[in-house]
């Protein structure tokens, strides 16, 4: 017996001129992204060493793992300075 699924179509709201597309696309990000620990809240400026470093970690495993070890790293490193201070061992 098939199973059929109701899917519920929203209207789609573009602008002729393509103007306020960027807003538009900015708007919806702000409502559906991920909360991540080196993400800034909406209208905050990111901190470019959490984006660096949260990349360089996020290239040898996902998400899911990377928090916790951003998190405990950040701890220790809070800023470049103090990673640059680090000693080696």
């Amino acid at each position: 017996m098939p199973i059929s699924i109701a899917i519920k179509k929203t209207k789609r709201v573009v602008p002729e001129d393509g103007a306020a597309r960027p807003a538009l696309l900015l708007a919806w990000y702000d409502r559906h992204r991920r909360k991540l620990p080196w993400r800034p809240p909406a209208g905050e400026r990111a901190d470019p060493y959490r984006v660096w470093l949260s990349e360089i970690m996020l290239q040898q495993t996902g998400v899911k793992t990377v928090g916790p070890y951003f998190e405990k790293f950040l701890a220790r490193w809070p800023d470049v300075d103090a990673l640059g201070g680090a000693t080696p061992g």
